[in-house]
């Protein structure tokens, strides 16, 4: 369990973390390494990645309050909160070496076992000694952790953007919905209120026949009668 809180953690990563101490002290020949790369490669190798450190580097990231690697290696500190800041900064930096070049572990660790110190061993390993790796580390911690809230206000601007187009759209379909109710009821009203007209009847679609005069003969054609001379 979790020291502090108490937590069932995974039995599965917990024992990746604890045998990738006992690979990298047999790795190394023995030799001294710092508590915060040792930590690093187990939180890494042991894939122990989690919000909460994430939210933590971020957050010193931001704020300007990281601890320098070399306060790390002097004493690996132990209060809560800054133990678990400590924690996080080890694995990430271990992330960004490894990142740029998985064989870099390797390398390190044979420079470490022919006798070279770990300061000597990053050097060589990366071409760069461990003040300007640690300073591409923190830019590379800037750039990252600055861009997301970036990210985070263009997805929240696009999703007010989408919510304002639904609610456009739905209130179109109130306005047409009233103005057709309203043409509906005027057309109604107009019908309630219109005088009644005459209905046609086939009596007045035909002309009326001319009444006979006697004596004179007539002949009905096509509906209608014809006198003779």
């Amino acid at each position: 369990t979790a020291p502090r809180s108490g937590r069932v953690g995974d039995a599965t990563s917990v024992l990746v973390h604890e045998l990738s101490h006992v690979a990298l002290h047999r790795a190394s020949g023995g030799a001294p390494l710092p508590r915060w790369f040792v930590e690093g490669v187990a939180i890494h190798q042991a894939g122990e990645a989690s919000f909460a450190r994430t939210r933590l580097l971020w957050g010193a990231t931001v704020a300007g309050r990281l601890l320098p690697l070399e306060d790390l290696e002097r004493r690996f500190p132990s209060e809560p909160g800054v133990v678990d800041l400590a924690y996080a900064q080890a694995a990430d930096f271990v992330r960004f070496l490894l990142d740029e070049e998985p064989g870099r572990l390797r390398s390190l660790l044979a420079a470490v076992r022919a006798g070279r110190s770990f300061e000597h061993a990053i050097r060589e390993a990366t071409g760069r000694d461990p003040d300007t790796l640690q300073r591409d580390w923190h830019g590379a911690l800037r750039m990252r952790f600055t861009a997301l809230p970036l990210v985070v206000t263009g997805t929240s601007l696009w999703g007010a953007a989408a919510l304002l187009l639904v609610w456009a759209h739905l209130a179109r379909r109130r306005r047409q919905r009233a103005t057709l109710a309203r043409w509906e009821r005027e057309e109604r009203e107009e019908r309630a209120h219109a005088p009644a007209e005459p209905l046609l009847g086939p009596s007045l679609l035909v002309e009326p026949t001319p009444p006979r005069e006697p004596g004179i003969p007539t002949v009905e054609y096509e509906g209608r009668s014809h006198t003779l001379h």
